[in-house]
C-alpha cells in the first residue's frame, strides 16, 4: 500500500520502489499491480497531497473531506460519508461525520469494533458499534438505520467556496420508514470561524420522534442552557457543541442523556454517547448541531 501511493503521490518512498508485491487475492493484485491512473503521474513530479487541498470528494462513495490549510496547527477539519448500507464490513452509517482538531477527534465515528464471532454472523448488527446506534446520527420514531444496498444517502447538493464548504444529504432511505415525508441532513464547514454546523431536517407524515447523537473518547463537560458540552482538555485543546431544535418556527425543549457504549467485543477504551432527543413528538424540526473550535 506504502508503494502504491508512494507512486500516486510521488512521495519519493525509494526503499519501496523494489519491494515484490506478494498479494493475497486477485482484486487486491489488480488494483496494485496492474498500470492505473497512478501511472500517468510524471516521474519525479510531486503533484499536491490530499492534505494540502482544502477538500476531496469522492462521489461514488459519497464521502467528503473539509480541510482548512490556511490554519494548519489549529485547523478545525471534517469527514463525513452519505454511501448505503451494503458496504464491504458494512457498518449502518449513512450521515456519520469525524472532526478533527489540534491531534485529536473530539467527535467522532467510534470505528469498528474487534472481531469475534459475532461479527459476521447474523447477529452483527446487535453491535452498538456496527448499527447505527453507536455513530452521530439520529434515531427515528425509535428505530435505526436498515441494513441494505436500498438504504442510502444521496448527495442533492453542494456548494464549494474558500471560506465555507456545504454538503446536503438525502438519507430517508436508511430508515425505511413511511412515516418519514423527507429527511435531509446538512453540513456547513466554515474554515473562516473554524467550526461545523450539522443541520438535520425532518418533516413526517404524521408526527414522530426525533433523537440525534454524538460521540467521543475525550474528557468532556456538560452545559445547560443550550444543551452543549465542551471536549477536551486544556492542555489537549478543546471544541464546545451546542444543538437546538425547532419546530412551526419555535424552539423546542430536549432530553440530553450520556450513555457509555460497552461492547464485550471492545479491547480500547469505550466512547461516550451523547443524545439529544426532541421530548414531545413532531410533525416537523430542525435540529442544528454547532461544533467550534476554541481557537479561531
Amino acid at each position: 500500500l506504502v508503494k502504491f501511493l508512494s507512486k500516486r503521490l510521488q512521495l519519493g518512498y525509494e526503499n519501496y520502489e523494489n519491494v515484490p508485491y506478494r498479494i493475497g487475492n486477485l482484486k487486491a493484485t489488480a488494483v496494485y499491480c496492474f498500470p492505473n491512473s497512478a501511472d500517468k503521474t510524471p516521474k519525479g513530479k510531486m503533484i499536491a497531497t490530499p492534505l494540502t487541498e482544502p477538500r476531496t470528494l469522492f462521489p461514488d462513495a459519497g464521502i467528503f473531506i473539509g480541510r482548512n490549510p490556511s490554519n494548519e496547527k489549529n485547523a478545525l477539519n471534517f469527514a463525513c460519508k452519505a454511501g448505503h448500507n451494503a458496504e464491504q464490513h458494512n457498518h449502518n452509517d449513512i450521515g456519520s461525520f469525524t472532526v478533527f482538531y489540534a491531534g485529536t477527534m473530539p467527535v467522532l465515528d467510534p470505528g469498528g469494533e474487534v472481531y469475534t464471532r459475532r461479527t459476521f454472523s447474523g447477529q452483527r448488527y446487535d453491535s452498538k458499534l456496527l448499527n447505527s446506534y453507536g455513530h452521530p446520527v439520529p434515531v427515528i420514531n425509535g428505530q435505526l438505520q436498515k441494513t441494505g444496498r436500498k438504504s442510502e444517502g444521496k448527495i442533492i447538493s453542494q456548494s464549494f467556496a474558500d471560506e465555507k464548504d456545504t454538503l446536503v444529504i438525502d438519507y430517508a432511505a436508511a430508515y425505511g420508514l413511511k412515516e418519514i415525508k423527507s429527511l435531509t441532513r446538512q453540513f456547513d464547514y466554515d474554515r473562516k470561524n473554524n467550526s461545523l454546523t450539522v443541520v438535520d431536517k425532518v418533516e413526517f407524515n404524521t408526527p414522530g420522534t426525533f433523537e440525534t447523537a454524538l460521540e467521543t473518547y475525550q474528557p468532556f463537560v456538560k452545559t445547560a442552557n443550550p444543551p452543549s458540552f465542551v471536549v477536551g482538555s486544556e492542555e489537549r485543546k478543546h471544541i464546545s457543541v451546542s444543538v437546538i431544535a425547532m419546530s412551526d418556527g419555535e424552539k423546542v425543549p430536549l432530553d440530553v442523556s450520556t450513555e457509555e457504549i460497552d461492547e464485550d467485543a471492545m479491547a480500547r477504551k469505550k466512547p461516550t454517547r451523547f443524545s439529544f432527543k426532541i421530548k414531545e413528538p413532531v410533525k416537523e424540526a430542525l435540529v442544528v448541531t454547532t461544533i467550534k473550535a476554541k481557537f479561531p
